[in-house]
């Protein structure tokens, strides 16, 4: 429930963050053990397939883990990656083995999320350079580009989160920016207290302290965020016309500040929801005779 408060239940989940972090981590084994070029490659396909494997295949580590496989893919053939081909191939191969997968809720939810920062991350970047004089590296590796990323998949996944749930989480905006690097961390500890167990125990268990410690902290942070009233807010169901104008209304949002074409479509979306909302109020409201 804490989480929910926040807007960080997908931490709860195996996702696509936690194949990244599994590849990464065998990426840097094989280049310790320096692997050839051949090896390495075969070993990451290896390694992706059986973390893919042991989480029993949830739809969201399925998702990560064809992308992965595509982007290697293209990586060792030296090929030039495009997101949006990458995820639209993903979505095709999925459902060509599991049609039903389309109805389900983590399927829809990680895929709008993911599309939303493929589509919507580059240009708030352009936006950000044209805006902001002084751009310091570090300062949108590590703070602006999050915010970006996690602005993004909130906003992408939004209008599914009020279907499904009814509920919608303003806090997200700003608690996945700390807690999402903080549970990053806790990942990163245990995995590697996990690995030198087996080797030096004693580090190990000074790790682990050291974990117990973040996680506090993280706990912390989720109380703390999921303590203000405006933290969750209950959200009347959307009418189906939402999922049309939503999407359409985000693009052209985003989109506008360079494009007139796009300022034009702005306007038009806009009073056309504003048609519809007035229109189904009005409806709403009439008195009708039941028999």
């Amino acid at each position: 429930e804490k989480f929910a408060r926040t807007g960080t239940l997908h931490l709860m989940a195996v996702s696509g963050s936690n194949v990244g972090l599994v590849l990464a981590f065998a990426y840097v084994l094989t280049a310790l053990l320096r692997f050839p070029r051949w090896l390495k490659f075969i070993f990451l396909i290896l390694v992706i397939i059986f973390f893919a494997l042991l989480t029993n295949l949830q739809p969201s580590v399925v998702r990560a883990s064809v992308m992965a496989l595509l982007a290697l893919l293209a990586f060792y053939t030296e090929r030039d990656i495009n997101f949006l081909n990458l995820v639209s191939f993903t979505v095709l191969l999925i459902l060509f083995f599991n049609p039903q997968a389309l109805y389900d809720v983590s399927f829809q939810l990680s895929f709008a999320s993911v599309a939303a920062i493929g589509i919507l991350v580059p240009q708030m970047k352009k936006i950000y350079e044209n805006l902001v004089k002084t751009k310091p590296k570090y300062l949108y590796r590590f703070m602006v580009l999050p915010f970006f990323v996690s602005t993004t998949a909130i906003l992408g996944s939004a209008p599914l989160t009020v279907f499904y749930f009814d509920n919608f989480a303003p806090i997200g905006f700003v608690s996945n920016l700390v807690i999402v690097p903080l549970v990053g961390g806790v990942v990163i500890l245990a995995s590697l207290s996990s690995i030198l167990s087996l080797i030096v125990p004693p580090l190990a268990a000074v790790i682990v302290y050291a974990n117990w410690l973040l996680l506090k902290i993280t706990l912390f942070m989720v109380d703390f965020l999921g303590s203000f009233s405006f933290s969750l807010a209950k959200v009347p169901h959307p009418p189906a016309w939402v999922f049309w104008l939503y999407p359409v209304l985000l693009l052209f949002f985003f989109f506008a500040y360079q494009s007139k074409k796009a300022r034009i479509g702005l306007l038009i979306s806009v009073l056309i929801s504003m048609l519809l909302f007035t229109y189904a109020k009005v409806t709403a409201a009439r008195e009708v005779t039941r028999v």
